[in-house]
């Protein structure tokens, strides 16, 4: 006569614990390439019955906060250049200024991962202007990232527009100011 053989139910369930535990860790530590990232997970809770007198919990809790902080200097503490006027399709970025009166813009580059900026520009205008900056990095294998900070020099009360790719900033504040970012990848 063939008797089946005795199963340990114990050792199925810890496997299939430990599978759940394995899965979600490996869905929570999914990285992210951002400028700014907050990622919060839920805690998981679960209690599975291993015999009919034991019980074992476990309890898996994922929380990661990660900020990047760009500090933007003052046009004293850099060289001013003259902004041009027209756009070059050539290079990574144009940041078109539209202001009728005088405005300053401190450009700052950064390379992926870099908590301090790759350079620091200044540039000056009055009326309408254009800031194009070529990529800083031959053979790009990160991204690059440009922030840049255009104030009014006047006391001037007109719409200031700055456009950097998609992104439109406007303040009509006297001497206020915008600031603009892009991200390029390879």
């Amino acid at each position: 006569m063939n008797t089946s053989p005795t199963r340990s139910y114990t050792h199925l369930a810890i496997a299939i614990i430990v599978a759940a535990v394995v899965i979600s860790a490996s869905v929570l530590s999914y990285s992210s390439f951002e400028a700014t990232v907050t990622r919060t997970g839920t805690t998981i809770t679960d209690t599975s019955t291993l015999t009919s007198t034991s019980t074992e919990t476990i309890t898996l809790t994922y929380m990661t906060t990660s900020t990047v902080t760009m500090p933007i200097p003052t046009p004293e503490s850099v060289s001013c250049s003259i902004a041009g006027n027209e756009s070059n399709p050539l290079n990574s970025f144009n940041v078109e200024v539209a202001y009728t009166g005088s405005w300053s813009a401190i450009v700052s580059g950064y390379t992926y991962g870099a908590t301090t900026p790759a350079f620091v520009s200044c540039y000056t205008g009055s009326g309408d202007g254009v800031v194009s900056i070529a990529s800083w990095v031959q053979n790009q294998t990160a991204g690059l990232m440009l922030n840049v900070d255009i104030q009014k020099t006047d006391a001037g009360r007109g719409n200031l527009t700055a456009t950097l790719g998609d992104m439109v900033k406007s303040t009509t504040v006297v001497y206020g100011s915008v600031v603009v970012f892009a991200i390029t990848v390879p």
